[in-house]
């Protein structure tokens, strides 16, 4: 079945008037200190850990929420548990560290087209009860952890393009069981935790900040509440939400949000519950759902659920689960249902649950990346694409200005807010060429916002300095929306060379025929665009076309009126060496290596 068919098959309308739980079925193997990971096929990998007996386990399972089902995954090279399992940007999962009769600096890389494990670079230190974040740039942050029984403060970073591990500096106390968010920024909060050995002693209010374009540490500002086991999650606003964990003397009810923005703590409205080990999803409607968990004051397992509303600043009472339990994953799906899987309430747990938001909790749009345009104006469109790692939305759009010349303008990454995307317009000059040598693009003028509203996967409505217009997916072959690329073939989205920021391409495959456009610059330094195809790939992974040049379009604000001419701007090349990169070979003759470009 095709991807964008997937996708409809998930996108649902929830129509119930209040939130419910049912029984998602059961995990193969009970298990507990596992991982679970929604992937780009929309499935959801939960990986090793601990079974019955607190057994070591190498097995991973999968849950596909189409059909309710659980089938088996390979095996784990090396069985482990304690470990961290990120999704790449290349729709690969990296799994990291972990222990087994000691702790590990062995890693693995799962691709689910093909359901198979390779062994990936080692970490330099091995590490268990770490955290692992997905930076922007597309590596991967792993902090932290224990090695052994002592707590190590290092962390490291994780390339997918050249498999290696480089230092990234150390936090500034060695501590776990700490919370670790991506910000809108790009930069990563670490809040909380416990340090040492005697842990009512040294439960952790500090707070820190890793910054990918310096590589360094620093400090931010301390949480009012010292806490560790807590959760913390990146609301639509930027903010981050951290709330309950335990204190060193008991469970607490304190909320509290961060302000990247001035660096900054506020209290938050309390849990009505207190609770630790729980976990937490940030649903479509940008409510935080908080489930499960430990009441130490009630020597009770938790079943009962809260949800936080940013705009009120309050908590209310959710549905409560079939089965209370603490130490749970729960990953939200692609429909906006949250999966539950696993833990603890008496022995180690194999059942699941579905978690589905009531009237107001409209499913998020799941939205198919690739061309877009509106059919009755052709000769001007766009590119979107989600990040499903992130969840951000970055776009592009491909017109005219005033003198007739091609133009493009982008906007993003941002996050889509239940089913809108907003961000302002930004336009760039004076960047590279399609020929000649590297030098970067300085910012233009913003010519204003752009809002785009999904009504599914393939439809929308675009708002910007223009208006108002219908948008759609762009099928340029017979049935190509129903025929996305194989596992085998290029993926479809943003692509660049990281060594030229500023000059990027967009690759779509339907039906294994290939569009590409190119956003570059022209020698007077305006921002102009190519295309060429649609052409057939060769062998799965040899694209040849000429790059053409249009004039004469619709602009910004302009009324419609299609391109009044066309030029060959020269032949182009691309062997593909993967689905995520390849070798792109100019008019010039000059090659250059491009790969996904993740935001």
């Amino acid at each position: 079945m095709g991807r964008l068919l997937l996708l409809a098959l998930l996108l649902v309308s929830f129509s119930a008037s209040a939130d419910s739980w049912t029984a998602a079925g059961s995990l193969a193997t009970a298990r507990i200190n596992h991982t679970e990971t929604l992937m780009v096929n929309y499935k959801v990998l939960v990986t090793g850990g601990q079974g019955p007996n607190y057994s070591l386990l190498g097995s991973t399972e999968i849950y596909d929420a189409g059909s309710n089902t659980w089938t088996a995954g390979a095996s784990l090279i090396t069985a482990r548990q304690g470990h961290s399992a990120t999704p790449l940007q290349n729709g690969k999962v990296l799994v990291a560290g972990g222990t087994a009769s000691a702790d590990l600096t062995s890693c693995e890389i799962y691709d689910p087209a093909s359901n198979t494990w390779t062994a990936a670079a080692s970490l330099a230190h091995a590490r268990d009860r770490h955290s692992a974040t997905l930076l922007a740039n597309g590596k991967v942050l792993v902090a932290g952890g224990y090695l052994g029984t002592d707590l190590i403060a290092s962390a490291e970073l994780y390339d997918p393009a050249s498999d290696t591990w480089t230092a990234a500096g150390n936090l500034a106390t060695a501590s776990v069981n700490y919370s670790a968010t991506l910000l809108q920024n790009g930069k990563v909060l670490v809040a909380g935790g416990f340090s040492g050995t005697s842990v009512s002693s040294v439960v952790l209010a500090s707070a820190e900040l890793y910054d990918p374009a310096t590589n360094s540490w620093t400090a931010a500002a301390s949480l009012a509440n010292a806490r560790y086991v807590h959760t913390a999650n990146l609301l639509a606003n930027g903010k981050v939400l951290v709330a309950g964990g335990f204190s060193g003397t008991g469970d607490l009810t304190s909320a509290e949000l961060y302000d990247a923005a001035s660096d900054s703590w506020t209290a938050a409205a309390s849990l009505n519950n207190p609770r630790d080990q729980h976990s937490s999803a940030l649903l479509a409607n940008g409510k935080v759902l908080v489930m499960a968990g430990y009441a130490t004051a009630l020597s009770s397992k938790l079943a009962s659920t809260e949800i936080y509303d940013p705009a009120a600043n309050s908590w209310t009472p959710g549905a409560s689960m079939a089965t209370a339990r603490v130490d749970q994953t729960a990953t939200v799906m692609a429909d906006g249902r949250v999966l539950v899987a696993a833990g603890y309430l008496n022995s180690i747990l194999g059942s699941a649950e579905l978690y589905t938001p009531g009237s107001g909790a409209t499913a998020p749009i799941a939205v198919a990346a690739g061309y877009w345009w509106n059919p009755a104006e052709s000769g001007r469109g766009y590119t979107i694409e989600s990040n499903s790692a992130s969840g951000n939305v970055f776009f592009a759009s491909y017109l005219y200005d005033a003198s007739g010349r091609a133009t493009w303008y982008a906007a993003g990454p941002a996050p889509v807010s239940g089913s809108t995307f907003s961000a302002p317009l930004a336009a760039y000059a004076n960047g590279q060429t399609l020929t000649g040598a590297y030098h970067p693009a300085a910012s233009g003028a913003a010519p204003g916002n752009v809002t785009i509203t999904f009504s599914d996967a393939s439809h929308a409505s675009l708002t910007w300095p223009g208006g108002t217009i219908a948008i759609q997916r762009f099928e340029f072959t017979t049935g190509g929306l129903n025929s996305p690329p194989t596992g085998t073939q290029p993926q479809t989205g943003y692509w660049w060379n990281p060594a030229e920021g500023g000059r990027g391409y967009t690759i779509e495959v339907q039906n294994n025929t290939v569009f590409v456009a190119g956003y570059m610059y022209d020698a007077s330094g305006n921002p102009v665009w190519y295309a060429s195809g649609p052409a057939s790939l060769t062998g799965d992974n040899t694209y040849q076309g000429n790059w053409t040049s249009y004039t004469g379009g619709q602009t910004l604000t302009g009324s419609y009126q299609s391109p009044t001419g066309t030029a060959n701007a020269g032949s182009l090349t691309i062997q593909f060496v993967s689905s995520t990169s390849g070798t792109l070979t100019l008019p010039d003759g000059r090659q250059i290596q491009i790969q996904r470009f993740g935001f």
